[in-house]
């Protein structure tokens, strides 16, 4: 009797397989395949979420706080003020930065014919504090390649952080001239004529 329930199942197969066809079995297969992957996933996520649940109530029981963030030392404004106006340069200085400058632009072969410079006077927020900054814009019509004139850039507000770039405007004459034509506004900041 089991030999001919195997006879009929075997039989029953073939037909089954000549009825669907090469791609039939390929869908069949995938879809069986999909199916046991769908269900083994999901009571892996089942047990993990489980777990995750009694972690979570676990820790509301026990009534775990968090542990407190201590407070920054408070630390008096007028030194914080006093240590951000010392990292400036002082206005006696600006000889040794323009000519650092200078060799900056000779290192990177940039011509630097000459320099417009403009004083302003950076106003204080507070009336009590009378230590004030001392603005130079310079003006620099420069001419090299792109990249020399890039690196230049980089050198200078490397070397000098009280220098900051304010605008920069750069031409080309045609396509194929491998130097260009730049005009850079360059600010430096200094301390001003009350220290």
């Amino acid at each position: 009797m089991n030999q001919i329930n195997i006879t009929y199942l075997y039989w029953l197969a073939v037909y089954c397989a000549k009825r669907l066809g090469i791609w039939g079995i390929i869908g069949l297969v995938l879809i069986i395949a999909s199916a046991l992957f769908y269900v083994t996933k999901i009571s892996q996520l089942d047990q993990l979420t489980q777990a995750l649940v009694l972690e979570h109530q676990a820790a509301q029981s026990h009534d775990i706080h968090a542990p407190e963030i201590p407070e920054p030392p408070v630390q008096d404004t007028a030194q914080e003020i006093a240590a951000f106006y010392e990292r400036f340069p002082v206005a006696t200085k600006l000889p040794e930065i323009l000519s650092q400058i200078n060799l900056l632009a000779s290192k990177q072969k940039v011509e630097l014919n000459s320099g417009d410079y403009k004083l302003n006077k950076v106003k204080p927020s507070s009336t009590a504090n009378v230590k004030t900054l001392t603005k130079y814009e310079i003006t620099f019509p420069v001419k090299g390649q792109y990249t020399k004139i890039r690196a230049f850039i980089a050198d200078v507000l490397q070397k000098q952080p009280a220098i900051a770039l304010a605008d920069i405007q750069i031409r080309r004459e045609n396509t194929l001239s491998p130097s260009v034509e730049a005009r850079l506004v360059l600010v430096l900041f200094v301390r001003g004529e009350s220290w």
